[in-house]
């Protein structure tokens, strides 16, 4: 009587341990499933505010994004790259393949990937075309704080010669454009080498070639490949 009671117990806490062990992995699989289903894919359009090469990772301001990402417009996210394939453009305008490396803060970027609970993977990031031709008319000089005040003529594609946002950069508008005077090429009228406090402000007109717009509506011009050349006193 013992035997069959001791036996009845063992096959009994044998079905109740293979119940819970049942239990236990339909409920890690449905975790599973759960997590699976909360990811989701985005694609995002914004500005790089630091880089982690290191880590392999990059942090976006977000600005753009598409229905199923919309909860992250208007954040900075940071976005796992270790697996994702660069492109940027070159002076034609063909996208091509590069690395993580030819990025630098304040570049806009376009990136694809899937995200979810917090964690963002690429995979794949595009540095938008920034490179811009400005025509104006110099409106303050700054010799100080390192920028010019210009009022638009006209910003254009340095590779193409098209618009570029003519709806937000409108003729008769004015910016800042920041530069480093020490490496910034800066050219007279009469194409001889001048200094930055030499420009005037005098409403006179001027042209500035390979100029990067960061951060959406920052323009610098910087020592960068292409160099940036400032040319005072007319329109090229």
């Amino acid at each position: 009587m013992a035997h069959t009671k001791t036996l009845q117990f063992n096959v009994s806490a044998w079905l109740y341990g293979g119940m819970v062990a049942v239990l236990l992995l339909g409920l890690i699989f449905a975790a599973r499933q759960s997590s699976a289903a909360d990811r989701y894919t985005f694609l995002m359009r914004g500005d790089v505010m630091k880089l982690d090469a290191a880590n392999k990772n990059i942090h976006v301001y977000i600005r753009h994004v598409n229905s199923a990402a919309e909860h992250d417009a208007g954040q900075t996210i940071e976005i796992d790259v270790r697996s994702a394939t660069f492109y940027n453009y070159d002076s034609k305008q063909r996208k091509v393949r590069t690395t993580l490396g030819s990025l630098a803060v304040g570049d806009e970027v376009v990136i694809r990937g899937t995200g979810g609970s917090g964690i963002y993977n690429a995979d794949w990031v595009v540095e938008n075309d920034n490179l811009v031709k400005v025509l104006g008319t110099v409106d303050t000089q700054d010799v100080s704080n390192n920028f010019l005040k210009v009022e638009i003529e006209s910003v254009t594609f340095q590779s193409t010669g098209k618009a570029y946002k003519a709806n937000i950069f409108k003729k008769g508008a004015v910016v800042r454009v920041y530069y480093d005077e020490d490496s910034v090429k800066f050219i007279s009228r009469d194409g001889n080498a001048m200094r930055a406090d030499e420009i005037a402000n005098n409403g006179e007109k001027i042209t500035l070639k390979n100029i990067k717009v960061k951060y959406g509506s920052r323009f610098e011009a910087d020592a960068a490949a292409p160099v940036s050349e400032i040319t005072d006193g007319k329109h090229l």
